[in-house]
């Protein structure tokens, strides 16, 4: 849920994570509202349906040879789904307008594929009004974790910041965070 001013965008990242090979689909129904700022009580809504699909493969012996993705540990009929081992739900996260002294939490999805446990780190302190409640954490193997980021202004004003998180390997992942705090 968010609020985009006229002539604004926002992105959607969507993360296709199979467990196992086999053809999947989804649906989203998307719903905005424009609200005509002059009359409240007039305002018009628009639907948007989506279906998303994907399919994950089983690799033979002879594609892996001709993708150049075979490796020692693969063995023929062995699935196979070129992803990141860490991901984020989301690339951007916005807080909708917040009066000074109040608190918003949301949170965002962070799944671990590997089959180790995997130790994130925050590496960029956030500075006000952003807040984290934990800089380093564990997220078990093939699990995801829900992970509450703080929006606390105390003035009005326009925010911006990049939460940095980093796993073992030194991989960084980011997520744009922007709110807004005004009186009104």
């Amino acid at each position: 849920m968010g609020l985009l001013e006229p002539h604004e965008s926002i992105e959607i990242s969507v993360s296709f994570l199979p467990r196992e090979r086999g053809h999947y689909s989804q649906f989203w129904e998307i719903r905005s509202e424009v609200i005509d700022s002059s009359d409240y009580k007039e305002s018009l809504s628009h639907t948007c349906k989506l279906e998303l699909q994907g399919r994950c493969v089983q690799i033979n012996e002879e594609k892996e040879k001709q993708v150049g993705v075979a490796s020692q540990k693969q063995s023929s009929g062995k699935v196979m789904c070129k992803a990141r081992e860490l991901t984020l739900s989301t690339g951007s996260v916005h807080f909708i307008v917040n009066k000074p002294g109040t608190q918003q939490e949301q949170k965002i999805r962070i799944g671990n594929r590997a089959k180790e446990e995997m130790q994130v780190t925050v590496i960029s302190p956030l500075r006000d009004p952003f807040h984290v409640k934990s800089t380093s954490f564990q997220v078990k193997p093939r699990h995801y974790l829900s992970y509450p980021i703080l929006f606390r202004p105390r003035s009005d004003g326009h925010f911006q910041a990049t939460l940095s998180l980093q796993k073992p390997s030194g991989e960084i992942l980011t997520v744009q965070l922007t709110g807004v705090c005004s009186e009104q």
